[in-house]
């Protein structure tokens, strides 16, 4: 469901209104670290059948995906593309769960933290026990 509820991000602070508090006449050798900025990433699946567009629902959806990738680039927002790989549907599933899977996983332990560890459902469990 590309873009809805959430395509307003990209015009919020860390999307397009990002550009309209930096001061042009800072000095861009200052060490002033650079804002936080969106990055979009978009999860495509064309279908089993891409070229066969006769299922509407997918036309639209790739439609919408269209949109939402051309309002990012427009606002100076970051975007890239994960495209589904594989036969079937499964394959295609587990292609694009397999990326964010495998960098949540990765920054996690570049931070050093335990990717399985989960703050709060330990203290969830910890709270039901008494």
């Amino acid at each position: 469901e590309a873009g809805r509820g959430r395509v307003g991000l990209l015009d919020g602070v860390f999307g397009g209104l990002v550009e309209s508090t930096r001061d042009i006449f800072a000095d861009p050798d200052d060490d002033v670290p650079a804002a936080t900025r969106l990055r979009l990433v978009l999860l495509r699946d064309g279908g089993l059948n891409a070229e066969d567009d006769t299922d509407e629902p997918l036309a639209v959806e790739e439609r919408r995906a269209d949109a939402v990738q051309t309002l990012a680039e427009r606002r100076g927002v970051r975007c890239d593309v994960v495209t589904a790989e594989g036969g079937s549907a499964l394959e295609r599933l587990a292609s694009l769960v397999a990326v964010p899977d495998f960098a949540s996983v990765y920054l996690a332990l570049a931070h050093g933290l335990d990717p399985m560890a989960v703050p709060a459902i330990t203290e969830m469990k910890e709270l039901a026990n008494q």
